[in-house]
């Protein structure tokens, strides 16, 4: 399939989650508080959800 060929939609979602791997703590408190920061300044619409983030 050659990508180049579609079309560019006027918007879309995405939806990501934060997993801790390998820390030794399963708190993501520090990391999300971050993740929150950076996307208030960015001017981004998000949604923020018990199990993720929806951009």
């Amino acid at each position: 399939m050659d990508y180049s060929l579609l079309s560019t939609p006027p918007s879309c979602c995405a939806d990501f989650a934060l997993v801790p791997i390998g820390t030794g703590n399963p708190s993501i408190t520090a990391e999300l508080a971050e993740v929150q920061r950076y996307l208030k300044s960015s001017g981004l619409k998000h949604t923020m959800h018990s199990t993720g983030t929806m951009l």
